[in-house]
């Protein structure tokens, strides 16, 4: 089962003249989607989460984009989920005794990827009714945009950690737990969350989440971001109702499921959001890399490859690229853009394929500035917005 959808990825980039060295954004535009799994199966050892002690499911993914950096994300409004969930599983005590019906507590973990999806992970167990994404409440600056966070229902409680192969339990051990029966919830589970940001790095979720059952206190200290267009408190639910497995849907737990396919997922990303250069540095044939892009092939085939269409514009209406001057009325100065050695023609998709399980990359870069045209532009800072669309290769 392919799961192609259409992506759009953007890329601030500033090329600077005499002299000016930085740009600073004001008010950046938070979004957010949640995408659930569905159906879920409880298994061993889900994921990252390696240690053979370990049972649960991967519930969800938050995906959270912005043009500019994120503050102390929190997660909000979620006292229904942030305790030991009591569930009741076949079980043994030993590997030569017989099964039985136990209860246990089982926890909601996140897993956060604040330098992206394939750099070190903060997993942390939400707590209250409200908590911090990345393990402190203030001091937190995300630039990596998609900014992703999956959701895991664990029979552990690792706390605050960035070894996820380090997370282990007691009990129940994985391994003594019957996955052929349902683990299913000792009450009616369905709970929904928000997420919130700062308005600056000082400001954390205990600063603007301290209204009712952790909602929106303080705006001047944080906002709500809005989930697939819904903001507020309680905005999304955990689980969809379709994803239960333990009863025929039903909202009552879920069924092992070693052999169910996962779908194949393309991530793609920067490895920056904002990048600023020197003109001098891509004048003629000298090529400036400025950028990495990222490509992740989730749940594909070892030894396979796959190919995904890539589709760069940028913001201007011109037939090539363009740097816009950011103050005054000046005019605009052509480049051009590779991805790696090939040279990108705007707005006509191209291939990138040899895509191989897991995370591909390749260098952006600039180049083909004319510099006599510099010499007559004024002077200042240039930016251009760049825009990638992916879809669904041959």
């Amino acid at each position: 089962m392919h799961r192609l959808r259409a992506q759009k990825q953007t890329l601030i980039l500033v090329a600077i003249l005499l002299g000016l060295s930085r740009l600073v954004l004001f008010g950046a535009t938070v979004t957010a989607t949640y995408t659930p799994e569905n159906p879920i199966y409880m298994i061993q050892s889900p994921d990252i989460f390696t240690h053979s002690s370990i049972a649960g499911a991967k519930l969800g993914t938050i995906t959270i984009t912005s043009d500019g950096p994120i503050y102390n994300p929190g997660l909000m409004t979620i006292g229904d989920f942030s305790s030991g969930i009591q569930m009741q599983a076949d079980y043994k005590t030993w590997e030569g005794g017989t099964y039985s019906r136990g209860t246990f507590n089982f926890f909601i973990v996140s897993v956060a990827y604040p330098n992206g999806r394939g750099g070190t992970p903060v997993i942390d167990t939400p707590y209250g009714d409200k908590w911090p994404m990345l393990g402190a409440n203030t001091g937190i600056t995300v630039n990596t945009s998609p900014f992703y966070v999956d959701l895991y229902l664990l029979n552990g409680n690792p706390g605050v950690t960035y070894n996820p192969a380090a997370v282990v339990t007691e009990h129940p051990l994985a391994s003594l737990i019957r996955f052929e029966s349902p683990i299913t919830f000792v009450d009616p589970f369905n709970p929904f969350f928000t997420i919130g940001v700062g308005s600056s790095s000082s400001n954390g979720v205990y600063n603007y989440a301290t209204g009712a059952g952790g909602s929106l206190s303080n705006p001047n200290n944080g906002s709500y971001v809005p989930i697939d267009g819904v903001s507020g408190a309680n905005s999304t639910p955990l689980v969809d109702t379709g994803g239960f497995t333990g009863s025929e849907g039903n909202d009552d737990g879920f069924w092992y499921g070693e052999d169910i396919p996962l779908p194949l997922n393309f991530l793609f990303s920067f490895l920056d959001n904002t990048v600023s250069f020197t003109l001098s540095e891509a004048y003629g044939n000298s090529r400036k890399t400025i950028n990495s892009a990222r490509m992740e092939v989730q749940n594909g085939q070892n030894g396979t490859t796959y190919a995904q269409n890539l589709t760069f514009t940028d913001s201007t209406n011109a037939a090539s690229f363009q740097l816009s001057p950011t103050t005054g009325d000046g005019l605009p100065i052509d480049f051009k853009l590779f991805f790696g050695t090939t040279e990108i023609t705007k707005g006509s998709a191209f291939s990138w394929s040899g895509l191989t399980n897991g995370m591909n990359t390749k260098d952006l870069r600039v180049g083909a500035i004319n510099s006599s045209l510099v010499e007559q532009r004024v002077g200042g800072a240039y930016k251009d917005t760049i825009t990638v669309n992916i879809t669904a290769g041959p």
